[in-house]
């Protein structure tokens, strides 16, 4: 499992500590069966638009962002039993403990980032930064990523 830090670079601050979610599997569970999140945590699912809080036991902040990283809408403690939908820009989920988007100053138009905390250099997400793109270059017969900051682009590499 993927797990990444998500700042918000426009307040600098810190989310929390999430599971990314990418897979149809992962996307589907969600956090169905879990008893809560603890201050600090939270998943994030991609490509997700929307989110249902059928058969939760438990209230989330909720995020959505668009593909370039940035807010585009804000839900603060969405009870269960409750839909929310983030609209047409709207990419990716971000589902956070009761409390985050409050304690974090997160509000639509912030910029923010996914960073890997794998540090999964030289695969298909490659580590980089708006100003710092991955270098590729040819060693071997293969192809290597030399990278300049730990930080995850919500565009994939390759």
């Amino acid at each position: 499992m993927r797990t990444v830090v998500i700042v918000n670079e426009t307040k600098h601050t810190t989310l929390a500590t999430a599971e990314w979610r990418g897979t149809v599997i992962g996307r589907a569970r969600g956090l169905l069966g879990r008893g809560g999140l603890g201050a600090g945590e939270g998943i994030v699912i991609d490509p997700c638009s929307s989110v249902h809080m059928f058969f939760m036991r438990f209230a989330l902040d909720v995020v959505y962002v668009d593909r370039e990283g940035r807010v585009v809408k804000t839900v603060a403690g969405l009870r269960p039993f409750r839909l929310s939908v983030g609209g047409r820009k709207a990419h990716q989920t971000i589902e956070l403990a009761v409390g985050t988007i409050a304690k974090s100053g997160t509000e639509p138009g912030d910029q923010l980032r996914f960073h890997d905390t794998d540090q999964l250099t030289g695969s298909r997400y490659a580590a980089k930064t708006r100003a710092e793109w991955a270098v590729r270059r040819r060693q071997g017969g293969r192809t290597a990523a030399r990278v300049a900051h730990p930080c995850v682009s919500l565009r994939r590499c390759g």
